[in-house]
């Protein structure tokens, strides 16, 4: 595997996508459990100083104080990116590992489920 770096610049924008999802609230002030609306939200992040290694990150609209992120200069995965292709193309990347993760949980789970109504018809039958 080649070595990525990847060149920092002090005031340089880098981007990082996200889903949002905003929920709905009834009168009574209780959260709707409907699916809500899901939306992308593009973050914008700010390098703020550059070190031998890599570069540190901020927020570019933080409210009361900074949230700093270092990133690797060499390293294979970024948190954000110099343009919005990469940043969406890795948003599409992160997404379809997540579905798999949670894919084979499922699974796990449904296989579980099955083998404990077995067990439980078995149980119910010696009764």
């Amino acid at each position: 595997m080649t070595e990525q770096t990847h060149q920092f610049t002090e005031g340089q924008i880098l981007f990082r996508y996200r889903e949002v999802v905003y929920v709905s609230h009834d009168y009574d002030g209780y959260i709707d459990n409907g699916t809500g609306c899901v939306a992308l939200s593009k973050e914008e992040y700010v390098v703020t100083s550059i070190t031998p290694k890599g570069a540190w990150i901020s927020p570019q609209s933080w409210y009361w104080r900074p949230k700093f992120k270092f990133m690797l200069a060499k390293a294979r995965k970024r948190f954000a990116h110099d343009n919005e292709k990469d940043a969406l193309e890795s948003y599409v990347a992160r997404q379809k590992r997540r579905i798999a993760i949670l894919e084979y949980q499922l699974s796990k789970s449904r296989r579980g489920m099955a083998l404990a109504k077995t067990k439980l018809e078995e149980l119910n039958n010696d009764q």
